[in-house]
């Protein structure tokens, strides 16, 4: 790789379907070389024609330790590519509840977020009959809704007598 980046290859050249080699890199799972080209400063912005990034394409084929790899890195878990699936979605798909487990574990991660088909992460692994990446995404998605602060009325109590009503 040394050769060809002293010979004026671009880091983030593209192939016929917009991949760069950090993508080409994290389809086969290849952290080590995912690692050099960081290092060597390939854009983590980059993503094929599809919109997919390389935590897309890390996610999707269970690549477990490089999809969290590359999220310390500094790419976004909660990325949309161009069909709307997060990575969250293609780790489902893929059926590898590792990597599925470490991208639920991801601060803000939207778990019911919807691809352009209507389809969010439980709603794909519930359709390929993965029990335990549903029980998983259920529990959660059940912890995530309890930590939501419900909203007190009682302190707006002696305004609401005044005459507004709660919506």
């Amino acid at each position: 790789m040394d050769i060809l980046l002293e010979a004026g290859v671009w880091l983030d050249e593209r192939d016929h379907r917009g991949c760069t080699a950090l993508i080409i890199a994290a389809q086969y799972g290849h952290i080590t070389l995912c690692c050099y080209l960081m290092g060597k400063g390939a854009s983590l912005q980059m993503c094929d024609h599809e919109g997919d990034s390389a935590l897309h394409w890390a996610a999707f084929h269970g690549h477990c330790e490089l999809t969290r790899l590359l999220i310390y890195s500094g790419f976004d878990p909660r990325q949309p590519d161009a069909f709307g699936q997060i990575p969250l979605h293609l780790a489902v798909l893929s059926g590898d509840f590792l990597t599925v487990q470490v991208l639920c574990d991801q601060d803000g991660i939207a778990l019911e977020t919807e691809d352009i088909n209507g389809n969010i992460p439980l709603k794909l692994a519930r359709s390929r009959q993965n029990k335990d990446i549903v029980m998983h995404l259920e529990k959660t998605i059940g912890q995530s809704n309890s930590l939501i602060p419900r909203f007190d009325w009682s302190a707006l109590r002696p305004i609401l007598r005044e005459g507004c009503s709660p919506p």
